[in-house]
Formats: structure tokens, C-alpha cells, sequence
């Protein structure tokens, strides 16, 4: 599993001429980076001073996102291995036989459902880093100030993160005959790269006034 590789082994594996783990992987990772940064906000944030001040519903707001940032963290782990596996069968689609006109078309199936996994799974990781905007934004309101640059960076990562896996799901889209398909993602992925940007302008807004 790619998640229990040290940074070395998943950097050198990332540099190597394997094909996995790629920019899918690399996306993953990053919005895993992006949740950690937020937990570490909201975990030095609970039981502080300015934590004890907050009303009972901001406190469990706090909770609540701390805990949704936890299961990011593990969602995008387990992502980073979705996309090698995704690619690893959409590469092995193309090794199928193609000697009479039903291994043909079983082939060509093969490689349009492999390819719209492999489009999926950035897209999956796309709409789910995107949810981490609205946290990284309690984290910069009601988090430890002192930490406000760090939800920064988480935000920062979210973005490139999210602009990674759009180029990701893009390039497999260009092999789909699926037109439904393709149009329904290709505005899923106009749609959130402008709403992240919306998002992240807001949230280095606030920090850079309050920093």
C-alpha cells in the first residue's frame, strides 16, 4: 500500500520509470497533506484558552471537523492505491487479445470502463478535497491564531491538489466514446476549479488580513 511507504520510498517510487505512482497518486498525497495540516489546526486548537471561550456550538463544530478532517486523511491514503490500481487495469486493457472480432470488442470495452475509472477516481478525489474548503475555513475563523498560516498552506494544497486531479480525469476523458460521460464530468470539472478558487481567494483573504 502506497500509504505505508516512508517519504523516501514513495518519492523515489515516484521518480522511477514505473508507471505508479503517478500525478493521481502524487494528487492523493496532497490532499491527505491538506486534512493533516487542518487536523493539527483543530487538535492544537481543542482544550486551549480560546477554545474554553467558544459557546458549546462552536465547540462542537470544532469536533465535527476535526473528526471529518481524520477521515479525509484516510479516504485520500486509500485513493493514492485506487489510482494505481485504476491505471494498472486500464493498461491491461489494452493487453487483451484482439485476434477475431469478439476478443475486439471485448477489448474495447474493456478499455472504456477502465477508462472511465480511471477517470473517476481523480474525480472522486477532486469533489472530496473540495469538502475540505469549508473546514480549512472554521479552522482560519475559531483555530488556534497562531496556526492561521498553516490552514493557509492546507488551503493552498487543496487547490493544487484539486487542479491535479482535474488534469487527471481531462486526459482519460479524451479516450471516452461515452459523450454523457464526458460532458457531465468535463462541467463537473469547470465547476470546481472555479469554485475552489473562489473558495481558496476567500480563505488567503482572511488569513493575510489577520495574519
Amino acid at each position: 500500500m502506497m500509504g505505508n511507504l516512508t517519504i523516501e520510498q514513495f518519492l523515489t517510487a515516484l521518480a522511477s520509470e514505473a508507471p505508479t505512482p503517478g500525478g493521481g497518486g502524487a494528487a492523493a498525497l496532497i490532499s491527505a497533506i491538506s486534512a493533516a495540516l487542518n487536523s493539527m489546526v483543530f487538535n492544537l486548537t481543542v482544550g486551549k484558552k480560546v477554545y474554553e471561550s467558544y459557546p458549546d456550538e462552536i465547540k462542537g463544530l470544532i469536533k465535527e471537523n476535526l473528526e471529518a478532517s481524520k477521515k479525509l486523511i484516510e479516504f485520500f491514503t486509500l485513493y493514492m492505491d485506487k489510482d494505481a490500481e485504476a491505471f494498472s487495469q486500464l493498461m491491461n486493457s489494452y493487453k487483451l487479445p484482439k485476434e477475431n472480432e469478439s476478443e475486439k470488442n471485448e477489448r474495447k470495452a474493456a478499455i472504456e470502463n477502465c477508462t472511465k475509472e480511471a477517470a473517476e477516481v481523480p474525480m472522486t478525489v477532486a469533489e472530496n478535497v473540495y469538502k475540505l474548503y469549508p473546514i480549512i475555513w472554521t479552522a482560519c475563523k475559531y483555530g488556534n491564531r497562531n496556526l492561521i498560516s498553516d490552514a493557509g498552506v492546507a488551503a493552498v494544497l487543496v487547490q493544487a491538489s484539486l487542479e491535479s486531479c482535474i488534469l487527471n480525469v481531462k486526459v482519460n476523458l479524451n479516450y471516452l466514446k461515452d459523450i454523457d460521460l464526458k460532458d457531465n464530468m468535463s462541467k463537473k470539472c469547470s465547476d470546481l476549479i472555479v469554485k475552489g478558487e473562489e473558495w481558496k481567494n476567500k480563505i488567503m483573504k482572511f488569513i493575510y488580513e489577520n495574519i
